[in-house]
């Protein structure tokens, strides 16, 4: 997550740089949804399949590569494609930490509580990614701050190497174990109920993400105020998640 929050800035950044219409960077942030929308039940099969392993390996593949692409060239054609991998790496490896999570809870309780956890994730990210790349835009350049959002995955392997492996099940097992297909769940008004919640949320959350580099690059702010800006909201949710937890 930290990944695609270092190179989403640094993207929206350079296509301003160079010159491109507000409207552009708008259909930057709009390809780091597409790809989770495409793969998210996917990846829900694949981790239901071979558990969290080998997901996590699949979103770092993706990951590095979306990030590694801008170091080569910045060209608005590998940032659009960067977008896609890199949001994409971040819905496979979110479904497969989800589903893990859900597995350690012993009760209801303690499932309230490990999510509250997990969720602290991507708060923290979005507090220390946004203000880094931005400071390596400053002082090094667009380059370095790609760069270190490509390093980003690679801690995430040292991690999952830590969690414990289970058993993958065979094939057809998870399809049969399943309480049905996945669209029949918006049959259920509560679970339309708290989509409709999170897609409000994260709509406001994302238009944020937007906003900020647009207007800070117009008033002529330095990448790591613009950082600063963005890391500012990122607090406020990590200390609403720890209060949550």
């Amino acid at each position: 997550h930290a990944c695609m929050a270092a190179t989403r800035m640094a993207a929206s950044l350079a296509v301003l740089k160079q010159g491109h219409p507000d409207w552009v960077v708008g259909v930057l942030f709009s390809l780091y949804a597409v790809a989770p929308i495409v793969l998210s039940l996917w990846a829900g099969r694949l981790a239901d399949r071979f558990g969290f392993h080998r997901p996590v390996r699949w979103a770092v593949g993706l990951a590095l590569i979306g990030a590694l692409l801008p170091v080569l060239t910045q060209h608005l054609a590998a940032l659009a494609f960067s977008g896609l991998l890199t949001g994409g790496a971040v819905s496979v490896a979110a479904v497969a930490i989800q589903r893990e999570a859900g597995l350690m809870a012993r009760d209801a309780s303690d499932l309230k509580r490990v999510f509250s956890w997990v969720a602290l994730g991507p708060a923290l990210s979005n507090t220390l990614a946004p203000v880094i790349a931005g400071l390596l835009i400053d002082h090094v350049g667009f380059r370095a701050a790609f760069a270190f959002g490509a390093l980003l995955p690679l801690l995430a392997v040292a991690a999952a190497s830590r969690v414990p492996h289970q058993a993958a099940l065979p094939p057809g097992e998870a399809h049969r174990s399943a309480p049905g297909h996945a669209f029949e769940l918006l049959r259920l008004p509560v679970m339309r109920n708290l989509l409709m919640v999170n897609v409000a949320m994260a709509a406001a959350w994302d238009a944020h993400n937007f906003t900020v580099p647009v207007v800070g690059h117009a008033r002529e702010m330095s990448a790591s105020a613009i950082g600063l800006v963005l890391s500012s909201f990122a607090i406020a949710t990590t200390l609403v998640r720890l209060v949550i937890s």
